[in-house]
């Protein structure tokens, strides 16, 4: 599908499980909480996530498809107990190592291993806040722990720069704070960062800590760490609720004004330019955030924040799954150019930047759509499609032969479409009912509408497609004019430009046709 997709992909994150412990009283505690029993067996949360031999099993898979880094995610109070397992299978497939993690449980032992084995590290945080600290120094940036409560990170116990426990937060910060600036020692202490073992510091650019990021970039800076500032995506990290505290997008002119603070702070003081751009900061988007993520359950994302399932590995190999995607087809390009539509595709800057992918899917529905959030946006966004949209600029189809309303979302080779028939269409029968025939129709004119969107203002000529004939076409119920319909796409191979794609019509949960057509389009893909 598309070529050796694979060749493109050249660094993977896998998220471990979160674990617990049991012991012989049945009893289940978190990983990492103090005071457990000698008996502690591992437990995995959830029966569904991945275990240690599948987790093996896509490093050796991803090492024979060429990739060259892989970056170990781990969000649990502790150090995972796999984790070293996992290092070791890495480093055995010659390849680079990344840990991402909360910095809970980290020792001077851990650190020490890790810069040995020249592991990149990237600190995680969702906001931080510029505070005095005693014992580390007057620009010490502190976290609160209700937001890694809410990431399920939070582990009272954690580890101090003298590398004892102290569950105790320093005096000056006050409850509900720990020092970011003592992990960040333990890792200074171990020889990081250097060329070989990176340490970056991830944080959220909020609405609420706008003038506090100046200070912890300079702070970054001055300890030789890499600054990775990432705006937050809606329904990411701290769930559906976008205006959860401190996790609020800011407006686009602030993003802005910020980024040119932050580029000017670099050229002056660090002799680093770069041109201000969304959606990161900083002269460069470094791979962790555009890498394939494997989820602890084995979904495959094209990007750390793009939830768009491109397979599972317990379903495909790795190297099916990533040369099939039509997703990372897309978001590869030609030449090394994504596939963007609307004002992003006509800015200047388009062979610099693409927006933020993760933002657009969130905020617009299409991973391909321009970005609604940058602030070179802001007059165009009547010209940037949003889903559900009505499907007339998709489709060849006019009324009355059109037979499908809306696009509501479309995702790795799947499409889901409305349609709502009328009471003075030309399929309508004496009985109310509607012709059988309609119902194959809005299958067919889905899978127009899913490719006429990928196309759409992409600057490309819109591709011809001839519908070959249908198989296994099963009629399941009556319908009826008015009542709401969802039928659902999903292409399911191709050689050439021939395609086969699978087809169902529900009304409500109710399936009420189902089948299999065959289609032709004249450029390669289907």
């Amino acid at each position: 599908m598309g070529g050796n997709m694979n060749m493109t992909v050249k660094t993977i994150a896998v998220k471990l499980p979160r674990v617990l412990f049991e012991s012989t009283d049945c009893s289940l505690a978190e990983a990492g909480k103090p005071g457990l029993p000698d008996d502690c067996k591992l437990y995995c949360a959830e029966d569904d996530k991945l275990d240690l031999k599948e987790i093996l099993g896509i490093v050796d898979q991803a090492s024979r498809l060429g990739v060259e880094e892989i970056i170990i995610t781990d969000e649990n109070f502790s150090v995972h107990p796999w984790f070293f397992d996992i290092l070791a299978h890495i480093r055995i497939n010659g390849l680079r190592a990344g840990f991402c993690t909360f910095g809970m449980g980290i020792t001077r032992e851990v650190a020490q291993r890790l810069f040995t084995d020249g592991v990149n590290v990237i600190l995680m945080h969702q906001d931080l806040f510029p505070k005095k600290t005693t014992g580390s120094g007057d620009n010490c940036f502190c976290v609160d722990k209700e937001i890694l409560k809410d990431q399920d990170a939070y582990r009272e116990n954690n580890t101090s720069s003298s590398g004892k426990p102290s569950g105790e937060p320093c005096s000056v910060v006050g409850k509900g704070f720990y020092n970011i600036c003592d992990i960040v020692n333990i890792f200074m202490s171990a020889g990081y960062p250097d060329d070989n073992a990176k340490l970056f510091l991830e944080s959220i650019i909020s609405r609420e800590h706008l003038t506090g990021i100046p200070g912890f970039w300079r702070w970054a800076r001055d300890n030789k760490l890499v600054p990775l500032m990432t705006l937050p995506v809606p329904g990411l990290f701290v769930g559906a609720d976008s205006d959860k505290k401190h996790c609020r997008l800011p407006e686009p002119d602030d993003v802005r004004a910020l980024f040119e603070e932050l580029s000017g702070i670099d050229a002056v003081k660090y002799k680093i330019n770069w041109k201000p751009l969304p959606p990161i900061p900083g002269p460069e988007i470094p791979s962790y955030l555009r890498c394939c993520t494997v989820t602890d359950t084995g979904d495959i994302y094209p990007r750390k924040r793009l939830p768009i399932s491109l397979g599972n590995i317990r379903q495909k190999p790795l190297g099916v799954i990533l040369k099939e995607s039509e997703v990372l087809m897309n978001l590869a390009g030609e030449n090394g150019k994504i596939k963007i539509k609307g004002p992003c595709r006509r800015c200047d800057d388009a062979d610099q930047c693409c927006g933020s992918r993760a933002l657009a899917y969130a905020l617009t529905g299409d991973y391909m759509g321009s970005d609604p959030f940058c602030w070179k946006n802001q007059d165009k966004i009547d010209q940037i499609v949003h889903l559900p949209a009505s499907v007339d600029a998709f489709i060849p189809q006019k009324r009355p032969i059109q037979v499908i309303t809306k696009l509501i979302a479309v995702k790795e080779r799947y499409a889901e479409i409305e349609s709502v028939i009328p009471h003075d269409t030309i399929f309508l029968k004496k009985d109310g009912t509607l012709e059988e025939v309609i119902l194959f129709e809005m299958m067919a004119q889905a899978a127009a509408a899913m490719n006429g969107f990928e196309g759409f203002d992409t600057g490309e000529s819109p591709h011809q497609g001839v519908l070959l004939g249908g198989k296994n076409i099963q009629i399941l119920d009556k319908i009826y004019p008015e009542v709401p319909m969802t039928i659902q796409v999903t292409k399911k191979a191709k050689l050439g430009g021939f395609g086969v794609m699978h087809g169902i019509v529900l009304c409500g949960d109710r399936p009420v046709a189902e089948g299999n057509f065959k289609v032709f389009r004249e450029d390669e893909i289907v």
